[in-house]
């Protein structure tokens, strides 16, 4: 730190510990174990900023990363919510917008303060790829970020952990953007040619734009295409880590594609469907299962909706079965599989 910040992270200090004595004055919120731990870390804290040289401190008591020039950390507002509110979060701000960075889960002697000086001592090294968490992509160029994605020479880990942050930059992103469409055009060609190893197409496809591009290529036009369609199955087959795949969300982007069909060919889609429920290749009949599931519930929540409305008119009126429709398909061909993922919540752990 410049000599001219001193005042400023005195000033700063005395704000955490009028929070801290604060919370002893609480009704038994905190321990006054957790509370002693919490004096004890901001000690390392203390040190660790004086001696800083990738960051500075502004006059609003917010360490600024000299780097990142947009990257500000605020460790007053970080512990009075983590002791006031019992909120997790580091309080990280990036071009104006909050950041959302989860500490470890809190335990009694687990300060907050440690946390905080594993944030700025995660700046002093520059922060490393492989260790800052997904949700600070933005301190990344694209370039940055794809570079390790293409290099086979890295550890997949460190591949996904690349894939995983890029994929937020570009759902963010604005698509006027030359390195959006750069990018995009890049990964897109490399998920269509199955160029990369499953783990690493786990994480690009959890970017919903280039998974919405390679359907794009995989089957625009050609929902009723069985090898169009095994294609898609495959990819969804492929993408698998850690026992959890998307074929989930590949299902419903292709019934929401199947939703601008004609009727005509939306018809087609699904016989093609049912016939492929009968295939060898259980990633194949997993697939179709997932559609018609989908499809059909989506279809039997628009026909209680339609009798909310009619049944004022046709209170009698006698309601086929949702699976009636498909004729020789039995019920539990239409029954949620228990494979279904319906998405998971994902939290950014900070491990460093």
């Amino acid at each position: 730190m410049d000599v001219t910040d001193t005042f400023h992270i005195k000033r700063m200090l005395d704000d955490i510990e009028d929070i801290i004595t604060s919370a002893e004055q609480a009704d038994d919120l905190w321990t006054d174990a957790r509370l002693a731990a919490e004096r004890k870390g901001m000690l390392l804290f203390a040190s660790i900023v004086r001696s800083a040289s990738n960051w500075h401190m502004d006059r609003r008591g917010r360490l600024v990363h000299n780097t990142h020039t947009s990257l500000v950390f605020d460790p007053v507002d970080t512990m009075r919510s983590a002791l006031e509110d019992e909120d997790e979060h580091l309080v990280l701000r990036l071009k104006q917008e909050h950041l959302c960075v989860v500490a470890e889960r809190l335990f009694d002697n687990v300060p907050m303060s440690d946390h905080m000086a594993s944030m700025v001592m995660l700046g002093e090294a520059g922060f490393p790829m492989n260790r800052t968490p997904s949700t600070l992509a933005g301190i990344f160029t694209s370039s940055e970020l794809l570079a390790p994605i293409q290099d086979d020479a890295l550890d997949i880990e460190d591949r996904c952990h690349a894939a995983d942050m890029l994929g937020q930059l570009i759902d963010g992103a604005s698509e006027e953007w030359t390195w959006f469409r750069r990018v995009v055009k890049t990964l897109g060609n490399g998920i269509r040619n199955l160029d990369y190893p499953a783990p690493l197409l786990y994480h690009l496809l959890c970017c919903y734009r280039l998974r919405s591009r390679w359907m794009e290529h995989a089957v625009s036009g050609h929902e009723s295409s069985a090898s169009h369609l095994l294609d898609v199955a495959e990819m969804a087959s492929m993408a698998v880590d850690g026992g959890l795949s998307h074929r989930g969300q590949f299902a419903r982007e292709f019934c929401s594609r199947l939703s601008r069909l004609s009727e005509a060919k939306t018809e087609e889609s699904l016989a093609l469907l049912t016939e492929l429920r009968h295939s060898s290749h259980w990633n194949v009949v997993a697939f179709a299962d997932e559609v018609l599931n989908i499809h059909a519930q989506g279809e039997e929540d628009e026909a209680q909706g339609h009798d909310a409305v009619c049944g004022l008119f046709a209170p009698y009126a006698e309601e086929d079965e949702p699976w009636a429709r498909w004729g020789n398909v039995e019920e539990r061909y239409l029954r949620p599989p228990a494979y279904w993922h319906r998405g998971a919540d994902v939290e950014d752990i900070m491990e460093f």
